[in-house]
């Protein structure tokens, strides 16, 4: 059962931006709230798991305070719709000696188990305390049972016994911004029918296995871009499937850093226009393109959605995209037969980014992370099999003059 611990005034509401909230605070928290669970620095792992299952079926929020957590088992979360977050570095979770056991495991479920976040926390796996090797987090699934349209972003994990991030049988997840040193295995590890994921911007260190390992020929279709590489004893990366990489190689393998950016063209519109487009690109020489927009939306109502279309091909179904949107407590994904990768409300501006390349065969694909006005981030991953490489893009909106004037767009490729 939930308990309320009250320091200095009482829960306003049960809700936190339109999802049940339950914060758990460390035994050596310095938060001054108040907390539906507190932790007494032993198996802190049974308060955190109560507060999952206190969550209805829908799912909701986990708040983790600063201080410091003490698991001697895992944190369960096998239910879809979940969001645990910490404050960054201030919440530690440290593993106990003897646990043996992955400290966060998505899934491990007879049901599938989608769009769990977790983010913002400081993960000790405690190796030299550990006989078996486990991974830190281990997005677990299943055939017929898969764990999908999930994210880990913004953490730290150390130490970890086994592999730092581990997962099987989990396509279409999102494993961002995370810095993972010192792992016993490899500090990204991708197997089974683990497909279509996204490795991006992850700072890798020191582990004693690859910087990424995908190890699985059925892992197909995964994104590596703009990881970071140093010190891992087996490499960079190791790849058995075709994944995708934007950027040029590193030391001599398949492993991806940015190299330099450089900005070969940019469109400020100067009156409210439909599209925007970009001429004279060929992407076999240029490897990768990126583009930068600030874009707003005039009108008063409508002419909200982006799509991008290449070469001319602007039958948007013949494109296919999978989206993953994250609003405050709430988690949502999709799959539509479109060319979109933003959205813009009307008389607002959004910034948004887009990564396009070309993976094996006719296959152009793009990585899109749009931030609308308000707290909603959206990221897309799609693709045209029709296409084996670029020489022009647009973006266009669904209506006539919706994209403002002043807006701006601007196009960066790899340079060598």
């Amino acid at each position: 059962m939930a308990r309320t611990i009250r320091w200095g005034r009482i829960i306003p509401r049960d809700r936190f931006e339109g999802g049940v909230t339950r914060i758990v605070a460390a035994s050596n928290a310095t938060w001054t709230g108040v907390a539906h669970y507190r932790c007494d620095g032993t198996a802190d792992q049974t308060e955190i798991n109560n507060a999952i299952e206190d969550l209805p079926s829908a799912g909701g929020l986990i708040r983790l305070t600063d201080g410091t957590f003490y698991l001697s088992g895992k944190i369960l979360i096998n239910k879809s719709n979940v969001l645990i977050e910490g404050t960054g570095t201030g919440t530690r979770l440290i593993l106990t000696d003897g646990a043996d056991c992955p400290m966060i495991e998505i899934g491990n479920s007879a049901a599938s188990v989608q769009n769990c976040v977790v983010r913002n926390i400081y993960l000790d796996g405690n190796a030299p305390g550990q006989t078996t090797a486990n991974p830190i987090i281990y997005l677990h699934g299943y055939s017929g049972a898969s764990v999908a349209y999930c994210r880990i972003e913004d953490c730290y994990l150390t130490a970890s016994s086994g592999d730092g991030i581990y997962l099987v049988e989990a396509p279409r997840n999102i494993i961002y911004n995370n810095q993972v040193y010192d792992s016993a295995g490899d500090g990204i590890e991708i197997t089974g029918l683990s497909g279509s994921n996204y490795v991006v911007n992850n700072f890798l260190q020191g582990n004693g296995g690859y910087g990424i390992n995908i190890s699985d020929s059925n892992a197909v279709n995964n994104v590596l871009l703009g990881n970071y590489f140093y010190n891992n004893a087996s490499g960079e990366v190791n790849d058995v499937t075709a994944s995708y990489y934007l950027g040029k190689p590193l030391i001599a393998s398949r492993s991806l850093a940015f190299g330099t950016w450089e900005k070969i063209a940019e469109v400020v519109p100067s009156s409210d226009v439909q599209t925007i487009t970009f001429t004279g690109l060929d992407l076999s020489v240029d490897k990768a393109y990126m583009l930068v927009a600030k874009d707003k939306n005039p009108l008063a109502s409508g002419g909200d959605v982006r799509y991008l279309f290449v070469n001319d091909d602007t039958t948007t179904t013949n494109y296919t995209h999978q989206e993953f949107g994250v609003s405050g407590g709430s988690v949502s994904s999709a799959e539509r037969n479109d060319a979109r990768i933003a959205h813009v409300p009307p008389g607002k501006t959004a910034i948004y980014w887009v990564f396009i390349g070309v993976g094996t065969g006719a296959n152009v694909f793009w990585m899109s992370h749009a931030v609308k006005d308000g707290p909603v981030l959206v990221h897309r991953y799609g693709w045209n099999t029709n296409h084996s490489n670029i020489t022009k893009i647009e973006i266009q909106s669904d209506t006539a003059g919706a994209i403002a004037a002043g807006s701006r767009f601007m196009l960066f490729k790899v340079s060598s």
